[in-house]
């Protein structure tokens, strides 16, 4: 609204009654919400009671001035209905943009929204000033009608008419200001709901860019897998014991929990981590971190592990986020953010827990982490902080390493004791001849005769209940049942001899190619992908390598063929088929099984030729992809196995560098062999996978940057360009010298390659071998002419390469 002008014009004999002019000007906008209740709740009563005063009065001022041309117009309320019109599509244009400020999220349009709610707060406020205004006159005014009241008796009927038009068109403006206020009430409501939307969505995508640069492995998958595994009320005998809450209290504390092989460690801790969390989610002052260490799962080398601490317990509050927060800010080098290294990953685990009044760290099958030396340092110096909020737990089984490293650390000790466990185990039975379709059929005693008997034979171990129960699930009969509870098996490897022993002749093949993978592939493996391993033959000679009709209909047939020593998870968006156990891995790669005098024999494995057959099965899985443009964005969903292939078999291979393995040495160079379709196949794949590979690198490269060296000299002999440009690393000399393969540098030297040549940046393969620390391979390119003077590339110059490698 522009005006709102009310004029009552005219003279009287004796007083000059002016005119009452309530004019608002210039781009009127905005309001406070109090002021505007005030004016309608008030001002316009006010003025509604000054039109309908003392009329006699009123009447006598006007009748002196009948003739007064502007008299009858001077008491209209002159609010012109355009005005009103314009402001209320003012407020629908800022509710459109409201909408659409929630419809995309973007901060302009709420900026813009804010800026509209000004607009009106400022108009609104001239009007409520402009209403003021008018009542004031119109006080004024009303004095002096009331004493020319009776001049005015003949002009009544029209002055009534006006006033009664006035005290409508008050209404009007008195229903607009509260519109205008249910609207601007609306807008400033909304508007810091997107407000609050925005910063939210600003900060979550803060945090996933840090998180994201942190890079901690998974933490939450295999504690799901045990909890889902959990019965009701396993571990209460621990989580409600007084070692517990000892632990728990007291200061600086270290619990070592250990047992048996199969005795339900990690079960039993996934019951811990479910109290502690639940004990600590009402109270962000108190923190809960774990780690289950897994022989399947890489990431857990020390740095992974501390990653996946410090993330999981910046997330419960904002100051430890703000100390992870300030490892981004000081790790920035050039605009970029590189990895910490694991003195900094220490120091801000540190300053996090220090943030914290209590803190709970749990780390589970310690005997299983990979890098165990290097993590039991890591175990001692976090205890050595000697900081009094601070808990620490581990479980593993009682071996001299871990006993060794732990002693001196360990404030409470907890053997798994049989008589402990056997309560767990015993709800473990009774559940499964309960719940299991299998057992429905049982008669009550012959149940609890299971039941008993299991119980007896235990001893401790979770896992050979397990065995058990799937084992007696096949008994058809009373009779076979009885049979098999006479026969159970003593041990864990008694009970998997049994297991071996019974898969079928035509079903051999299968096992042992998914035993082994399962054993030693890098990372999980899924139903899908353990479908495919079964489907290729890496040693067929009258078949297809690979061989779509020997893809299982069922996936689930592979339960039926390995038995209890596979088991298959659920995770978010896929199936992974993974050893039930530990102790399966070490029973496949143990002497009691290569020694054994039966044909289960044949299902020893070590880890070299586990290695040397899944590099196999990836190599022939790979050359089938054997016609021009065979490989496509599809082709990982159609062939599960593709990306894992194609990623891996250089790395599985290298359990066989010098080449013993005429078979293994055969598909490589059959996949490497230049100008071909499997050749560009292949690196189109490793590529996708996320490879720092160039289009149309060398193979010299391939086998350089591997440290194969049969395939090295075969490719030389087949008269390969030692100095031919090769991928991120240089030519075939730098990534050979990078890597320290010095018998690829020494066949490379042989054959004339440029051992001065520049690998990129200015590098030399001089400079790249000193930054990694391969002395050997430094000696050897001195002695053949390297310049020890050569500036420049990433490390500087060949002395400072040296110092930082």
């Amino acid at each position: 609204m522009r005006s709102l002008r009310l004029a009552l014009g005219g003279e009287t004999e004796s007083h000059d009654m002016g005119t009452i002019d309530v004019a608002s000007e210039g781009n009127v906008e905005s309001i406070e919400m109090g002021r505007l209740e005030a004016a309608t709740d008030g001002n316009t009563e006010s003025i509604q009671a000054a039109l309908r005063g003392d009329m006699k009065s009123f009447l006598a001022v006007l009748e002196r001035h009948l003739g007064h041309k502007g008299g009858m117009q001077a008491l209209m309320w002159p609010l012109k209905e355009a005005e009103l019109n314009k402001t209320v599509d003012s407020i629908s244009k800022l509710q459109g943009l409201l909408m659409n400020a929630m419809g995309i999220d973007q901060t302009h349009l709420t900026l813009e929204i804010d800026t509209g709610v000004k607009a009106l707060d400022e108009k609104a406020a001239k009007i409520i000033q402009s209403v003021d205004e008018a009542k004031l006159r119109l006080d004024s005014a009303k004095l002096e009608m009331r004493g020319g009241l009776g001049a005015l008796k003949g002009q009544s009927v029209g002055i009534k008419e006006s006033i009664e038009q006035a005290d409508r068109r008050i209404g009007e403006v008195a229903g607009t200001m509260l519109e205008i206020q249910d609207g601007l009430k609306a807008l400033k409501e909304q508007s810091t709901k997107i407000n609050q939307t925005v910063k939210q969505h600003k900060l979550q995508e803060h945090r996933q860019k840090l998180y994201k640069w942190l890079a901690a492995p998974d933490h939450e998958s295999k504690h799901r897998n045990a909890r889902s595994m959990r019965q009701e009320r396993t571990g209460e005998w621990f989580v409600e014991g007084e070692r517990f809450q000892e632990w728990r209290e007291a200061p600086r504390s270290f619990l070592w929990l250990h047992g048996i092989p199969g005795a339900g460690k990690t079960i039993l801790c996934s019951t811990i981590i479910e109290q502690l969390s639940h004990h600590c989610s009402s109270d962000p002052s108190l923190g809960v971190a774990y780690f289950y260490f897994d022989f399947r799962n890489e990431c857990t080398q020390p740095d992974a592990v501390l990653r996946s601490l410090i993330k999981q317990l910046s997330v419960r509050c904002a100051s430890a986020f703000h100390v992870l927060e300030s490892l981004f800010s000081q790790s920035e080098q050039g605009g970029a953010h590189p990895a910490p290294d694991q003195e900094d990953l220490m120091s801000t685990l540190k300053t996090i827990i220090r943030s914290f009044q209590g803190v709970c760290i749990i780390f589970d099958a310690l005997d299983e982490c990979l890098e165990r030396s290097r993590f039991l340092k890591v175990l001692r110096e976090v205890h050595d902080w000697k900081m009094d909020t601070l808990h620490l737990l581990v479980t593993s089984r009682k071996e001299g390493d871990i006993q060794k490293a732990l002693s001196g650390l360990v404030s409470h000790e907890v053997p798994m004791d049989e008589s402990l466990v056997d309560r767990d185990i015993q709800g473990y039975v009774s559940r499964r001849l309960v719940e299991d379709v299998e057992f429905s059929m049982y008669s009550a005693d012959e149940k609890g005769m299971v039941k008993t008997t299991l119980m007896e034979g235990a001893q401790g171990m979770f896992r050979w209940v397990v065995c058990q129960l799937d084992a007696l699930q096949k008994c058809r009969t009373p009779a076979a049942l009885k049979k098999a509870l006479r026969r159970l098996p003593k041990t864990l490897n008694e009970t998997y001899d049994r297991i071996l022993a019974a898969i079928n002749e035509d079903d051999k093949l299968a096992a042992l190619s998914l035993l082994q993978w399962l054993a030693f592939s890098f990372g999980t493996l899924s139903v899908n992908q353990a479908v495919e391993v079964i489907a290729t033959d890496p040693d067929a000679t009258d078949e297809p390598l690979f061989d779509l009709s020997r893809r299982l209909r069922d996936p689930r047939d592979i339960l039926t063929i390995c038995s209890s020593l596979v088991a298959i998870t659920f995770q978010e968006d896929s199936r992974e088929i993974r050893l039930a156990h530990f102790s399966v891995r070490e029973y496949l790669i143990s002497e009691h099984l290569r020694m054994s005098t039966t044909a289960i024999s044949c299902y020893y494995f070590n880890e070299k030729i586990a290695h040397v057959f899944i590099a196999k099965t990836c190599l022939a899985y790979l050359l089938q992809f054997d016609q021009e443009d065979g490989v496509n964005l599809n082709t990982a969903w159609s062939y599960p196995l593709s990306r894992y292939a194609a990623e891996n078999w250089m790395y599985h291979a290298r359990s066989d560098l010098a080449g013993d393995r005429a078979d293994l040495h055969g598909l490589i160079m059959t996949l490497l062999e230049p100008m071909n379709a499997v050749y560009d196949n292949w690196m189109w794949l490793y590529h996708e996978s996320g490879r720092r590979v160039r289009p149309g690198t060398h193979p010299l490269y391939i086998v350089a940057e591997t440290g194969l060296q049969r395939a090295c000299q075969h490719l030389l002999q087949k008269g390969s360009d030692v100095n031919a440009p090769g991928g991120f690393y240089g030519t075939s000399l730098q990534v050979a010298a990078l890597g320290g393969h010095d018998m690829i540098v020494r066949l490379l030297l042989e054959k004339g390659t440029d051992v001065n040549a520049d690998g990129g940046g200015g590098r030399s393969a001089l400079e790249a071998a000193a930054s990694g620390g391969h002395n050997t391979v430094v000696q050897l390119l001195i002695e053949n002419g390297a310049d020890v003077n050569a500036q420049g590339g990433e490390g500087g110059s060949v002395l400072i390469a040296a110092a930082s490698g």
